[in-house]
């Protein structure tokens, strides 16, 4: 696997984490979050992040500011077992979900320009929710389309 080091700007995408320090590219082509840990023998030796539901935690795009969960997504979510952060994940890697060609072009260059981000996802029972990240990146909301 290549590794290499955060860029400021990919650093401050997920400041949750201050000591994690590397990118980590897996087999299947994709960047993660990496950290480095020692063997017994000092050697370094680059570990990918997980989020607490033991997956890797892809490289951010972009900062998702406060989070927002509207109670009508929170209930769907719990009513489904899903949690808002299998989500995210992929709203801030750039997997837009089911949004058309079209608004999927427009969210990568809404990432690059500033503009807001919008996300649409299928829960398991067929219930469909948006995340929106706002265009100065101070929050972020998940909610159901009924609920905008």
């Amino acid at each position: 696997m290549k590794t290499r080091k955060l860029t400021t700007e990919e650093k401050a995408n997920f400041p949750a984490i201050n000591h994690v320090d590397l990118a980590m590219q897996s087999d299947d082509g994709k960047w993660y979050y990496a950290e480095t840990h020692f063997d017994d023998d000092g050697e370094p030796n680059p570990q990918l992040v997980n989020d607490g539901d033991g997956e890797h935690v892809p490289l951010a795009k972009f900062a998702l500011g406060l989070i927002i969960t509207t109670a009508g997504a929170e209930f769907a979510m719990r009513e489904t077992g899903q949690k808002p952060a299998e989500f995210l994940r992929r709203h801030v890697s750039g997997d837009w979900g089911d949004m058309n060609a079209e608004d999927s072009a427009s969210n990568d260059r809404s990432v690059e320009s500033g503009s807001s981000i919008y996300s649409a996802y299928t829960l398991s029972d067929g219930t469909k929710i948006w995340i929106i990240t706002a265009l100065d990146r101070s929050n972020t909301t998940i909610l159901l389309p009924s609920e905008y």
